[in-house]
């Protein structure tokens, strides 16, 4: 009995009133003082805080959201299949959104954009504030004008299509350019370039990189060899599978995602060709398993956990001032160094 009487206090929800009375003040001063706001002495305020924790007590926020008309939530959609990319733009986002007060609502979509918009649709129904969109599928202008029709703010991270929404990206033009001129500087001249697919914006920026290089260097993009994969390990590995039996005949391999380098990797290793000795090897974007392989790959870093972060301030810029004009913050990227293309 006696732990059905304290099971049943602990169901019993403290309230505003409650403290009041354990106080002996009224309603609306521990209201005052629950939310910061000032009409009460520090003296009182400690008292009543000091009573909310006695009493366990735990602010409705369901009341407050529909006073306010905010839930202090953000959703999240993301359609990168990368745990390793998610992972870091989370923390990102996490930090920033926790600091300011926001919970956050996450769905995944596995690169499926039907799925996506399922997605988009279930967290709009449960009034987010707003929405982080990582590496969207759905850019058409008529996809950001569906999202716009709710009222709700949203902010694309890694991808976007050009046109005038809020937007955290890196910069992929200046990534590709400065991956390929570092190989051609130091040798490359015959590439492979294993590619994502074409209506992937960010790829499309790294071929332009890749391009000016090349015509720094008087070498036709269009005469190097290209084969489409899919960004993960296993992409990777079959379509090297299929380029060793044609023949290699590059000198350097470059694949649109370290995920696709790794899978790439897998399979010279068991075909026996050396890298970096017989054939070279780059990726991109820099995630943690890239210093971890058995040869460690070079690649450009994508400021991830930075992308995160500053998407979600540039979310929370338009949850504040809806009437502010959107704004892109492009990030830089870098080249890093590593073993499999040295020589």
């Amino acid at each position: 009995m006696g732990n059905q009487r304290e099971n049943s206090q602990w169901e019993k929800r403290a309230t505003i009133k409650d403290i009041a009375k354990a106080t002996g003040v009224s309603n609306m001063a521990v209201s005052l003082a629950l939310n910061q706001k000032p009409g009460v002495s520090a003296a009182t305020r400690e008292r009543i805080l000091q009573a909310a924790r006695e009493l366990h007590y735990v602010p409705n926020q369901m009341a407050r959201s529909l006073l306010s008309n905010e839930t202090k939530t953000l959703g999240v959609v993301n359609s990168n299949t990368s745990l390793f990319v998610f992972g870091s733009l989370f923390r990102g986002i996490e930090r920033v959104a926790a600091r300011e007060g926001y919970g956050t609502l996450i769905s995944s979509t596995d690169e499926n954009s039907e799925k996506e918009q399922q997605a988009i649709d279930i967290l709009l129904n449960k009034r987010v504030d707003g929405l982080l969109l990582i590496a969207p599928l759905n850019i058409e202008e008529e996809d950001m004008d569906r999202i716009r029709s709710f009222g709700v703010p949203f902010v694309y991270l890694l991808r976007q299509n050009g046109a005038g929404i809020n937007a955290c990206l890196n910069d992929n033009v200046a990534g590709g350019y400065g991956l390929l001129s570092h190989l051609l500087e130091t040798g490359s001249r015959r590439f492979l370039f294993f590619s994502m697919e074409d209506r992937i914006r960010s790829w499309r920026e790294r071929m332009q990189g890749f391009g000016k290089a090349l015509e720094e260097w008087n070498l036709d993009p269009a005469s190097q060899q290209y084969h489409l994969a899919a960004p993960n390990i296993r992409a990777g590995y079959e379509a090297m599978q299929e380029e060793l039996e044609k023949g290699l005949v590059a000198d350097t391999i470059v694949c649109g995602c370290d995920l696709i380098a790794v899978g790439v990797l897998k399979m010279l290793t068991e075909a026996g060709i050396q890298v970096p000795g017989q054939v070279r090897l780059a990726g991109y974007d820099d995630i943690e398993m890239a210093e971890h392989v058995r040869v460690p790959l070079t690649t450009i870093h994508q400021p991830y956990e930075q992308i995160g972060e500053e998407g979600t301030r540039l979310l929370l810029e338009q949850i504040r001032d809806p009437e502010r004009s959107p704004r892109q913050k492009i990030l830089k990227s870098h080249l890093v160094l590593r073993q499999s293309t040295e020589g």
